[in-house]
């Protein structure tokens, strides 16, 4: 598994693993700090519309992705993602949309599973250089299908530990 060999490398550089149980990838943030301050009020005040959207996107098809690569998420790291073909982006792409009529994420959209997170240090030269090492070394060959009907929207209490609405 990936994590693990990127644990093996890193581990010392790293949070606690995420449990590979909540592994997942991310259609739409929806609320979150760099959309409102409030992030329970928008929820609250979105929670209805966004299951109307989310059941409208689980009428979708499912669509095939296959991995490009390890991503340095500025605070994690995590495997990217990349639909095989033109019907799958356009189906990917059109399902995130359709939540942005609702609360319009700005951030390029990157698919991703995240693996791990980074320590709150600051990381000298070396670390950092061993970390981008790393990153590059890894090179995972994984292909995915997103079946839209299993789509679910949850709520996280921390980044391991999520809850099914």
């Amino acid at each position: 598994m990936i994590q693990k060999e990127l644990y093996e490398k890193l581990g010392n550089l790293l949070a606690k693993p995420l449990s590979e149980k909540f592994f997942h990838m991310t259609l739409h943030d929806l609320c979150n700090y760099n959309i409102t301050k409030d992030v329970e009020n928008c929820m609250k005040k979105n929670e209805k519309k966004v299951k109307k959207i989310l059941n409208d996107v689980k009428i979708n098809k499912s669509i095939k992705m296959k991995s490009i690569g390890l991503y340095n998420g500025g605070s994690a790291i995590g495997i990217m993602f990349s639909p095989k073909d033109e019907k799958d982006l356009s189906i990917l792409l059109e399902s995130r949309k359709k939540f942005d009529e609702l609360i319009e994420q700005k951030n390029f959209y990157i698919p991703h599973v995240t693996l791990g997170y980074y320590l709150p240090i600051d990381y000298n030269e070396q670390n950092r250089a061993k970390i981008f090492e790393t990153i590059k070394m890894i090179k995972p060959e994984i292909e995915i299908t997103l079946d839209f009907k299993k789509l679910e929207y949850v709520h996280f209490t921390n980044m391991d530990n999520y809850i099914i609405k």
